[in-house]
Protein backbone atom coordinates (compact mmCIF):
# COMPACT_ATOMS: atom_id res chain seq x y z
CA UNK A 1 0.00 0.00 0.00
CA UNK A 2 1.47 3.34 -1.01
CA UNK A 3 0.80 6.53 0.95
CA UNK A 4 -0.17 9.69 -0.88
CA UNK A 5 -3.75 10.65 -0.09
CA UNK A 6 -4.53 13.36 2.47
CA UNK A 7 -5.62 10.70 4.97
CA UNK A 8 -2.34 8.72 4.73
CA UNK A 9 0.16 11.28 3.44
CA UNK A 10 2.40 10.80 6.51
CA UNK A 11 2.28 7.03 6.37
CA UNK A 12 0.38 3.82 5.84
CA UNK A 13 0.60 1.88 9.10
CA UNK A 14 -0.53 -1.41 10.57
CA UNK A 15 -3.93 -2.87 9.80
CA UNK A 16 -5.75 -6.12 9.20
CA UNK A 17 -7.25 -8.05 6.31
CA UNK A 18 -10.68 -9.69 6.27
CA UNK A 19 -11.77 -12.10 3.56
CA UNK A 20 -15.54 -11.97 3.21
CA UNK A 21 -17.65 -15.07 2.46
CA UNK A 22 -18.08 -13.88 -1.15
CA UNK A 23 -14.29 -13.77 -1.63
CA UNK A 24 -13.88 -10.00 -1.43
CA UNK A 25 -10.85 -8.78 0.48
CA UNK A 26 -11.18 -5.76 2.77
CA UNK A 27 -8.20 -4.19 4.48
CA UNK A 28 -8.44 -1.66 7.29
CA UNK A 29 -5.27 0.28 7.98
CA UNK A 30 -4.12 3.29 9.96
CA UNK A 31 -3.14 6.34 7.97
CA UNK A 32 -1.44 9.44 9.31
CA UNK A 33 -2.76 12.74 7.94
CA UNK A 34 -0.64 15.80 7.18
CA UNK A 35 -1.44 16.96 10.73
CA UNK A 36 -0.39 13.54 12.13
CA UNK A 37 -3.95 12.56 13.05
CA UNK A 38 -4.31 8.78 13.05
CA UNK A 39 -7.36 7.72 11.04
CA UNK A 40 -8.65 4.33 9.87
CA UNK A 41 -8.97 3.68 6.15
CA UNK A 42 -10.40 1.02 3.90
CA UNK A 43 -8.83 -0.62 0.85
CA UNK A 44 -10.34 -3.53 -1.05
CA UNK A 45 -10.13 -5.89 -3.97
CA UNK A 46 -12.90 -8.04 -5.37
CA UNK A 47 -11.02 -11.07 -6.71
CA UNK A 48 -8.67 -12.30 -3.99
CA UNK A 49 -5.66 -10.24 -4.96
CA UNK A 50 -3.90 -7.52 -3.03
CA UNK A 51 -6.27 -4.99 -1.44
CA UNK A 52 -5.17 -2.25 -3.77
CA UNK A 53 -8.11 0.10 -4.23
CA UNK A 54 -8.49 2.78 -1.58
CA UNK A 55 -12.10 3.56 -0.70
CA UNK A 56 -13.14 7.01 -1.95
CA UNK A 57 -14.88 7.75 1.37
CA UNK A 58 -11.73 7.41 3.50
CA UNK A 59 -11.18 7.85 6.34
CA UNK A 60 -13.86 5.50 7.64
CA UNK A 61 -13.02 6.15 11.32
CA UNK A 62 -11.52 9.12 13.13
CA UNK A 63 -10.52 9.37 16.80
CA UNK A 64 -13.67 9.54 18.96
CA UNK A 65 -14.14 12.29 21.57
CA UNK A 66 -11.63 11.96 24.40
CA UNK A 67 -8.99 10.19 22.31
CA UNK A 68 -5.91 12.13 21.28
CA UNK A 69 -5.23 12.40 17.51
CA UNK A 70 -1.99 10.41 17.76
CA UNK A 71 -3.51 7.61 19.91
CA UNK A 72 -5.86 5.78 17.53
CA UNK A 73 -4.23 2.97 15.55
CA UNK A 74 -3.80 -0.64 14.49
CA UNK A 75 -7.30 -1.91 13.63
CA UNK A 76 -7.86 -5.64 13.85
CA UNK A 77 -10.93 -7.42 12.53
CA UNK A 78 -12.00 -10.10 14.93
CA UNK A 79 -15.07 -12.03 13.95
CA UNK A 80 -18.51 -12.08 12.43
CA UNK A 81 -21.15 -11.70 15.16
CA UNK A 82 -24.49 -13.48 15.49
CA UNK A 83 -26.07 -10.10 14.69
CA UNK A 84 -24.51 -10.14 11.21
CA UNK A 85 -21.81 -7.57 11.96
CA UNK A 86 -18.03 -7.63 11.90
CA UNK A 87 -16.42 -6.73 15.24
CA UNK A 88 -13.05 -5.01 15.43
CA UNK A 89 -10.77 -3.25 17.88
CA UNK A 90 -8.46 -0.28 17.65
CA UNK A 91 -5.63 0.36 20.08
CA UNK A 92 -5.58 3.56 22.09
CA UNK A 93 -4.93 5.08 25.48
CA UNK A 94 -6.68 7.37 27.91
CA UNK A 95 -4.36 10.00 29.37
CA UNK A 96 -6.88 11.02 32.04
CA UNK A 97 -7.06 7.55 33.61
CA UNK A 98 -3.50 6.62 32.55
CA UNK A 99 -4.78 3.43 30.97
CA UNK A 100 -4.43 1.66 27.65
CA UNK A 101 -7.77 0.88 26.10
CA UNK A 102 -9.28 -1.24 23.37
CA UNK A 103 -11.87 0.66 21.37
CA UNK A 104 -14.46 -1.76 20.00
CA UNK A 105 -16.61 -1.21 16.91
CA UNK A 106 -19.17 -3.13 14.85
CA UNK A 107 -19.70 -2.75 11.09
CA UNK A 108 -21.84 -4.38 8.44
CA UNK A 109 -20.09 -2.92 5.41
CA UNK A 110 -16.61 -1.76 6.55
CA UNK A 111 -17.63 1.80 5.63
CA UNK A 112 -19.86 2.78 8.56
CA UNK A 113 -19.21 1.86 12.17
CA UNK A 114 -20.97 1.67 15.51
CA UNK A 115 -18.77 2.51 18.51
CA UNK A 116 -19.47 0.08 21.36
CA UNK A 117 -18.68 2.39 24.24
CA UNK A 118 -19.67 -0.15 26.89
CA UNK A 119 -17.35 -2.77 25.38
CA UNK A 120 -14.16 -0.79 25.98
CA UNK A 121 -11.47 -2.51 27.99
CA UNK A 122 -8.63 -0.76 29.79
CA UNK A 123 -5.63 -1.59 31.93
CA UNK A 124 -4.35 1.08 34.34
CA UNK A 125 -0.71 2.16 34.44
CA UNK A 126 0.18 0.74 31.04
CA UNK A 127 1.27 2.41 27.83
CA UNK A 128 -0.33 2.64 24.40
CA UNK A 129 -1.74 -0.70 23.18
CA UNK A 130 -0.59 -1.47 19.68
CA UNK A 131 -1.25 -4.28 17.20
CA UNK A 132 -3.72 -6.05 19.47
CA UNK A 133 -5.17 -9.38 18.52
CA UNK A 134 -8.79 -9.93 19.40
CA UNK A 135 -10.73 -13.15 19.00
CA UNK A 136 -13.84 -14.87 20.32
CA UNK A 137 -13.70 -17.69 22.82
CA UNK A 138 -16.57 -20.16 22.62
CA UNK A 139 -18.49 -21.36 25.63
CA UNK A 140 -20.78 -24.35 25.35
CA UNK A 141 -24.05 -24.89 27.16
CA UNK A 142 -25.37 -28.30 28.19
CA UNK A 143 -26.89 -28.65 24.71
CA UNK A 144 -23.55 -27.79 23.03
CA UNK A 145 -24.95 -24.51 21.76
CA UNK A 146 -22.34 -21.78 21.49
CA UNK A 147 -23.16 -18.77 23.65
Amino acid sequence: MVHGQWYDINGVWTGSVTILPDGKIYMLYTGSTKDSVQVQNLAYHADCKIAETKYSGNPVLVPPPGIEPKDFRDPTTAWYTKQGKWRLTIGSKNDINKADIALVYDTEDFKTYEFLNDAMHGVPRTRMWECMDFYPISMFTEKDDIR
